[in-house]
Order: C-alpha cells, then sequence, then structure tokens
C-alpha cells in the first residue's frame, strides 16, 4: 500500500474512530500513519490494516480472537526485536460495530497510556 492509499484507508477510518472514542487525530510517519487521542499514540495504519497498542491488560482478546477464528494476528514491530510487538492488528469485526470499536480503541488507548514513560525532571 502507497502513501496516497494509506491516505485514503485513514482518511475513511477516521469518521468511525472519532464517533466512537472523540477527537482522534492522525500523523503520518515514514512507513505508517499514527491515530493519537488526548496525544497519546494508540493505533497504527500500516500495510492496509489498523493495528492497536496491546499490553497484558488486552491481549487476551487478540489472543482468543486468534483461537477461535482460526487466523494469526499480524504484528507492527515498528523496528523492535521479537518479542517487541506493541501492536496487533484489529480484528475484521471490531470495525462493524462502533460499540464494539469503543471498546478495543479504549483498551489500546488505556494500553498506550500505561506504555508511556514519565519524562525525568
Amino acid at each position: 500500500m502507497d502513501d496516497k492509499e494509506r491516505g485514503r484507508y485513514v482518511r475513511t477510518l477516521l469518521p468511525m474512530m472519532r464517533a466512537a472514542l472523540g477527537q482522534v487525530e492522525s500523523r503520518d510517519m515514514t512507513d505508517a500513519t499514527g491515530l493519537y487521542l488526548d496525544g497519546v499514540l494508540f493505533a497504527l495504519v500500516s500495510g492496509g490494516r489498523l493495528h492497536f497498542r496491546t499490553d497484558q491488560f488486552n491481549r487476551d482478546a487478540y489472543d482468543h480472537w486468534e483461537a477461535t477464528s482460526g487466523r494469526e494476528s499480524d504484528f507492527f514491530s515498528g523496528g523492535l526485536p521479537a518479542g517487541g510487538q506493541k501492536f496487533r492488528v484489529v480484528p475484521p469485526f471490531v470495525l462493524d460495530d462502533e460499540d464494539t470499536l469503543a471498546h478495543w480503541g479504549r483498551a489500546a488507548w488505556e494500553a498506550a497510556k500505561r506504555a508511556r514513560v514519565p519524562a525525568h525532571r
């Protein structure tokens, strides 16, 4: 997916994301577009797919989806070594329902907030 196609996909996603979560903003990066809520990066669009931030508290939902659907989730590692995957592909059904999108999106936002490292003073 080239930058132009990714831009179109992001423009399609943003109204859904904003309806479900509030004022989501996008920022282009080198290989992805970041989605931010209240200044916190919680989602990425890369390779034609939406990825949400994961951690120990929301990872089980993705694992459950993989186990019951027979699909493997893709990871966006952003150059991190194996085991450093922090973003996982959002299952297609999540985008079908605003309440489900809100639930998964909020969980990703909370994971992203937990991962933020406080600035040293």
